[in-house]
């Protein structure tokens, strides 16, 4: 947590000046972490850096998956500088818009380099940490890969539109899955490993210069997503694996007809039989990722706005209690001081 009193500056990832189309977690991050420590600035808070998707605008609060990462923050110049890309590889950079980022020639571009730094890393050999990272992150990483791959192989149709036993998970089709694509099961691992092993170095520069991360999470994830795909029990999900209910809020003085976000909402009953197990590991991730740890609509963890799939807006809903206090005593178990800030809202409940 923070020790005392201080501030800070909110700059998404993105957001950083960068020559290849999207802020990374190369020297310009470097760069404004030496001007947070020189302001006396002693937090830089971070919206969330999981992959974002082009249908819901490449919000950093929609993804498809709740624990990966976003490849397009991985930096060219650090790859360069672990011996995996080439000032050659790095000679014709485009020339992209510095006001905004253009994500589909940012995404062709640099997943080019990616697939490149990934072949040279694999010829290397040296996996003792690679292999490390798979077996700490198996929870969410096999099952994110195999999806991220599966998503290509069906034209990027949602998931619950798969054939049966793709969209069932049925064992025997998994297993094979897996056999055959394990090439490029790996490769999505390798992405992530290159993403996590940057920031492990940012994150560490930052906290040698008392400049603490403060992250952000959604507390919803997507109904197209490894989440939901991975822990069909864990969602409200109909015979057609699409929601049966969906989150969102009631009407209030910002909205006459409330907000209805889409997402699926949790089968809290199961996820308490299992002690909250999927959102024990999604803290612990995250925890690992940032001093500080703020969760977005923390309210729908007492009580969640529950709309009826089909509904056109958010007034029909209903409040559903959430087992909060089984929750968080579980969180407060786990986790000695867990560094959680809650959205403010006003006035809700204690």
């Amino acid at each position: 947590m923070l020790d005392e009193r201080t501030y800070g500056i909110l700059l998404p990832i993105f957001s950083l000046p960068s020559p290849t189309g999207i802020g990374d977690l190369g020297p310009d991050a470097y760069n404004f972490a030496d001007f947070l420590e020189k302001a006396g600035a002693g937090v830089w808070q971070i919206l969330p850096v999981n992959e974002t998707s082009p249908v819901m605008g490449h919000s950093p609060y929609s993804s498809n998956s709740a624990f990966a990462a976003n490849p397009l923050l991985i930096s060219p110049e650090r790859l360069k500088q672990d011996g995996l890309l080439t000032d050659s590889d790095l000679a014709d950079i485009p020339d992209f818009n510095s006001d905004e980022v253009e994500y589909d020639r940012v995404a062709e571009y640099k997943n080019k380099l990616l697939e490149i730094a990934c072949d040279n890393f694999l010829k290397r050999g040296e996996r003792k940490e690679f292999h490390n990272f798979c077996r700490d992150n198996a929870f969410w990483l096999d099952d994110y890969a195999l999806y991220t791959i599966l998503k290509k192989k069906h034209d990027r149709k949602p998931w619950y539109d798969w054939p049966g036993p793709y969209r069932d998970r049925d064992t025997t089709i998994m297993n094979k899955a897996r056999n055959e694509l394990a090439d490029q099961i790996e490769r999505q691992k390798v992405y992530q490993y290159f993403f996590l092993t940057q920031w492990r170095a940012l994150k560490s520069y930052c906290n040698e210069r008392k400049v603490k991360f403060f992250g952000d999470i959604p507390i919803y994830v997507n109904s197209d997503s490894s989440d939901t795909w991975s822990n069909q029990s864990l969602f409200k999900l109909g015979p057609d694996k699409r929601p049966a209910k969906l989150a969102g809020v009631p009407p209030d003085y910002f909205s006459k007809t409330g907000q209805l976000w889409g997402n699926p909402v949790y089968n809290w009953e199961i996820l308490k039989e299992n002690n909250f197990e999927w959102w024990i590991k999604r803290l612990h991730h995250m925890f690992t990722l940032y001093d500080v740890l703020r969760i977005y609509h923390f309210r729908g963890l007492i009580a969640y706005w529950e709309i009826p799939a089909g509904a056109k807006t958010a007034e029909n809903g209903t409040w559903i209690p959430v087992p909060h206090k089984e929750f968080f005593e579980t969180v407060q178990k786990t986790f000695d001081g867990a560094p959680i800030v809650a959205e403010d809202l006003g006035t809700i409940t204690e």
